[in-house]
């Protein structure tokens, strides 16, 4: 299994050659926000290609909007040479959202609001696990794949977790997208995501 299921806001439609990308605001709120914010905000930016890009037409910024997809993992060379290996959110289907009225009696009026949804479900096996300090990158092969999707553990015990998740362990996991906000000398400012995992289980 690997799906990503999203519902927010749109900030940005960027249309490019050969992708599209929609860049979504999600509050986070169990975690309070940066500058005395009440919640934290996540950004995720998910790619639409091919004949999935047609879906975009209506679509922009302001818009609420759900969003159905799955993590891709791609490999591409910098300068340096060296194979690098990143993942992002590809989009598979995209609609306006409806108000938490509609969705409970199919109707909308007066206080009607939008619900937010920042879901990944990942079940597979596990390929590798690496530590960094008390943080541990799960590396997880999803069922029917040959790609890797990395999960970030925050964990009291790294080396139990991991003992515990050692390779070829089939597990579940439900986890969220967190994007970091990082500003250069330059003042150009950078979102990093991270799929960040809530619960995890084995599987028989």
């Amino acid at each position: 299994m690997n799906e990503v299921k999203l519902k927010g806001r749109v900030l940005r439609v960027w249309e490019r050659d050969r992708v599209t990308l929609v860049t979504l605001i999600i509050y986070d709120r169990t975690r309070r926000g940066e500058d005395g914010r009440r919640f934290a905000a996540n950004f995720p930016q998910v790619a639409f290609v091919g004949s999935d890009r047609a879906q975009l037409k209506d679509i922009k910024a302001g818009d609420h909007v759900d969003i159905e997809g799955y993590v891709n993992v791609y490999a591409h060379r910098p300068n340096n040479g060296a194979i690098v290996y990143e993942q992002s959110i590809r989009g598979k289907k995209i609609e306006p959202s409806k108000t938490t009225l509609e969705e409970d009696f199919g109707a909308s009026g007066l206080g009607s609001s939008y619900g937010e949804c920042n879901q990944v479900l990942i079940e597979g096996e596990v390929f590798a696990a690496r530590q960094y300090g008390r943080v541990v990158r799960l590396m997880v092969i999803p069922s029917h794949e040959n790609q890797t999707v990395s999960i970030s553990c925050f964990v009291r015990d790294p080396e139990a977790f991991m003992k515990e998740y050692r390779r070829g362990t089939i597990v579940c996991a439900k986890c969220d997208i967190r994007t970091n906000r990082r500003e250069k000398e330059d003042g150009t400012v950078r979102f990093y995501e991270n799929i960040v995992m809530q619960s995890l289980d084995k599987k028989a």
